[in-house]
């Protein structure tokens, strides 16, 4: 993969609450957001089983473990759509996720009052990206 030129990024990268911005040069204006995680690992006591726990930066650390998020994408992908890929980026499911995310980023005067929930799992309105 190739690196983008200095002069690919519109300005200094910003340090937000749970991630780092950086924003690419115009014409198009993008940006990534790179998420801030660490790793807790602990040792039980007894039986001496180590597990990790992940956290995302915010004013406090919070519990968010990214990989079982997409894990979670990936099996309700392959259980609610017929024509999945095998890495799962796509299915049904898939292309009704992007479309919803791109409706909603098409209405700025829309506000998110509380999150959404799914049987299983619960999105905030602060990480549907």
């Amino acid at each position: 993969m190739r690196r983008p030129s200095r002069r690919a990024f519109q300005r200094k990268p910003e340090v937000r609450n749970n991630c780092v911005r950086i924003q690419y040069a115009k014409p198009n204006s993008y940006h990534v957001d790179v998420p801030i995680y660490r790793r807790n690992r602990t040792k039980h006591p007894y039986t001496g089983v180590i597990t990790d726990k992940y956290e995302l930066a915010s004013a406090d650390w919070k519990g968010s473990d990214a990989l079982n998020v997409t894990k979670w994408f990936k099996k309700r992908n392959e259980e609610t759509s017929g024509d999945t890929s095998r890495d799962g980026d796509k299915g049904q499911f898939v292309r009704v996720v992007r479309l919803v995310k791109a409706f909603a980023r098409s209405r700025p005067h829309w506000s998110w009052p509380a999150p959404i929930r799914w049987p299983e799992f619960e999105v905030s309105a602060s990480s549907v990206g």
